[in-house]
């Protein structure tokens, strides 16, 4: 399978799970469960192949610096986006989840 075919597969998965969990409530909590996992799956394979697509896209000249580029904004991301969604999940509801996972998917 090619990197793009992984990344938009990925993606799909992704959004699959995110619909999993906006499903009506009365649905039993391993709904839930499964859609958390469903989403793990899906957005598992994408950073891993937009690093390995990186030479492909910028040259072999410049993909070193990129994908530095690539790692820095990963770490400030994993670093700062889970206070962030914690922060807004405890003034609001934990719905709004899934919205997060719709908006980074797009």
């Amino acid at each position: 399978m090619s990197n793009r075919t992984l990344i938009r597969g990925g993606q799909l998965i992704a959004l699959l799970g995110a619909v999993i969990l906006v499903l009506p409530l009365p649905l039993p909590s391993i709904f839930s469960l499964t859609g958390f996992i469903i989403i793990g799956l899906g957005l598992a394979p994408i950073f891993p192949c937009m690093l390995h697509e990186t030479p492909t896209r910028f040259g072999k000249t410049h993909s070193q610096t990129i994908m530095g580029y690539q790692m820095a904004t990963a770490y400030t991301g994993s670093t700062f986006i889970p206070p962030i969604l914690g922060f807004l999940a405890s003034n609001t509801t934990l719905g709004i989840f899934p919205i997060f996972i719709v908006m980074f998917v797009a």
